[in-house]
Order: C-alpha cells, then structure tokens, then sequence
C-alpha cells in the first residue's frame, strides 16, 4: 500500500496516525478509549440501580398484597374450621337419631326426612371442605417469586450484554 490517501469503505482517513501506520496508540488515545469504556459502564451500572430500585418498589408492593391476600386467607380458614367442629358433631348426633329412628320405623316415610337432614349435612360439611381447599391454594408467594425471577434475568440480561 502506497503513503497516499486511501479513501475505501475499510479505513477511516485520521490526520493524527498519518505516518503512524503500525505504531502503538499514545497514552492520551488510550486514556481515552478507556475513559469512553469506563462511562459505558458508569451508564450500565446506573441503569441497572434504576432498574434494581424500580423491582425493589413492585416487589415490596406485589409482597404487601400477597400477604394481605394470605392474611385474609388464613382467617376465612380458621373460621370455617371453628364453624365445621359443631357441624360435625350436629353430624354425628343427627346420624345418631336417624339410625334409631329407622330403627324404630323401619318401614315409615319419615326416614326419607331424616336422610335429607342427613343429605344436607353431609352437603355443607363437603362445601366447607370445598371452601377450604380453595383457600389453601390462595397461600403462598407466587406473584413475588415470579417477579424475582423476572428481575432475576433481566439483571443477567443485562451483564451479558456486549458493550
């Protein structure tokens, strides 16, 4: 390659490396390409403190209502674990009294009634129980582990990008 201008889509025309051709950059140049390198990264790590504050508030926040949801749970629970404990005993006295009922009448109509106490029991003990597994699988932190996971790889994301 001669000395004159080479003006190709490949190389870039610098004043300053005329005659340079081959040479070391100078510390100024190489100052300043780390300076340049040391700001990309400065701008990252801000971004990322921003990003890092953000998650912070929407976790704190999604972490507040889950417990409250949880809270609210766990109290509709034990409610209803209070009002099962005189149903089943109603349950067991009712199925008492219809068996020497049905004893006594073994042939009478009035045992049909005793069954539909007996059916009707059974139903709101089985709805209780409906009610309460129902609840159960409102427990727990599942928003908040979806977010962690969310910040969890854009954070990751964000260091594997080339700069």
């Amino acid at each position: 390659m001669s000395h004159t201008e080479d003006h190709s889509p490949h190389t870039t025309p610098n004043p300053a490396a005329n005659g340079r051709a081959g040479e070391e950059p100078t510390l100024e140049e190489t100052l300043s390409q780390g300076l340049a390198e040391a700001q990309q990264w400065l701008a990252k790590l801000d971004a990322l403190a921003s990003l890092g504050a953000a998650w912070a508030i929407n976790l704190q926040a999604i972490a507040r209502l889950e417990l409250e949801r949880n809270v609210q749970a766990v109290r509709q629970a034990l409610i209803i674990q209070l009002m099962l404990i005189p149903f089943t005993v109603l349950m067991l006295i009712s199925l008492s009294v219809a068996a020497g009922w049905l004893t006594f009448e073994a042939t009478q109509s009035s045992a049909l009634g005793f069954l539909a106490l007996i059916a009707t029991q059974v139903f709101t003990l089985l709805c209780g129980y409906w009610r309460q597994r129902y609840l159960r699988s409102q427990l727990g932190f599942a928003q908040t582990r979806k977010q962690l996971q969310e910040a969890k790889s854009d954070v990751v994301s964000a260091f594997k990008q080339p700069h």
